[in-house]
């Protein structure tokens, strides 16, 4: 079963965790995860301002240091960024010491208070420790565009069917994640302009 907004229970468990925006505007908040990756990136970009849209993105530090020059138009035209690891560990399935250094790794790169964990995967006491140091954003709708035996026109419906105002939506810069985001993005832009505006996320 798909899970494409996250179940209540969960996001009251984790108060602390930034799920949705609580906002009194019409506002949308696109996020893109994995990047910055050559061809998607820039794709995602170009698309972006067609629509005069801001968006975030969670960015592994491994990709800025290899495409800078992308990492660098990313923040050029006015969106935000995350941290999100150097190089994509799940966090339940490493050792804590591991887990932060490979965080602070990125942070050297990505200079953002903004972190959203790989997988959405934490331990207590790796969410105890990182909520001081950033604000954790983790999302309420995701795409499930990185996963190629999803039936990607289901998945935009449900992604029309429960988006409201304040949303945080996954997706993914990446290759994996490119076939289906073509496919998806550029009509979801398309239809949420019509009844909203692209906000990208602040880490105050």
């Amino acid at each position: 079963m798909k899970w494409y907004s996250t179940p209540g229970i969960l996001q009251k468990a984790f108060p602390s965790v930034l799920w949705r925006v609580p906002s009194e505007s019409n506002e949308l908040f696109l996020t893109f995860d994995d990047g910055p990756t050559p061809e998607v990136t820039t794709w995602v970009l170009d698309l972006l301002k067609k629509h005069n849209a801001k968006a975030t993105f969670f960015c592994l530090g491994k990709n800025v240091e290899r495409y800078p020059q992308i990492f660098d138009r990313i923040l050029a035209e006015g969106h935000s960024i995350g941290n999100h690891s150097y190089d994509h560990p799940r966090g339940k399935d490493c050792d804590n010491k591991i887990y932060f250094e490979n965080i602070e790794k990125a942070a050297d790169l990505v200079k953002s208070k903004l972190f959203r964990p790989p997988y959405g995967s934490l331990k207590i006491s790796q969410y105890r420790k990182l909520k001081k140091q950033y604000k954790i954003v983790m999302w309420d709708l995701l795409s499930y565009d990185f996963d190629l035996q999803v039936d990607i026109t289901q998945s935009a419906n449900q992604l029309r069917k429960k988006v409201e105002k304040g949303s945080i939506i996954v997706f993914h810069d990446s290759k994996k994640a490119f076939p289906q985001l073509k496919r998806m993005l550029p009509q979801l832009l398309e239809d949420w302009s019509k009844a909203y505006t692209f906000a990208a996320l602040k880490a105050g």
